[in-house]
């Protein structure tokens, strides 16, 4: 399958239920090079390793993943070098913060970095934070 975007910097994937949007989400980052960094903020880090390999063909590099749910509901663990745990899909400096620690800890000149649904950062923020609210 050839896959749009290779050549693009920033890509918004947006499409209703069922559409195949986190399925073309997987496969871009996988055709990226690299080690895809992976910014969830409606499931633990587990599911969406899990998705991600279901989703690409052959044997795709396993991703780092800024989990943004287990330690909001109590059941952040030891990823390793791999999971980073931010406080909650609300705290963008905690997710920020989280990103960085892990992005510095990898040895490539370019990251391929995807975040699983905006839906969350932007429901958890109150619209005294928006600027022109």
């Amino acid at each position: 399958m050839s896959l749009p975007g290779r050549d693009l910097d920033d890509v918004l994937i947006v499409g209703p239920a069922f559409s195949g949007r986190r399925r073309l989400f997987h496969r871009l980052l996988a055709a990226r090079p690299g080690r895809p960094v992976l910014v969830s903020t409606r499931q633990p880090a587990s599911r969406v390793r899990d998705a991600h390999r279901r989703t690409v063909d052959g044997d795709p590099a396993e991703p780092v993943v800024v989990d943004c749910v287990a330690n909001a509901v109590g059941r952040a663990g030891d990823g390793g070098d791999a999971t980073g745990y931010a406080q909650d899909p609300g705290n963008l400096t905690s997710i920020g913060t989280t990103f960085v620690d892990l992005a510095e800890d990898r040895d490539e000149d370019a990251l391929a970095v995807g975040v699983t649904t905006v839906s969350p950062l932007l429901m958890y923020r109150g619209q005294g934070d928006c600027p022109g609210a």
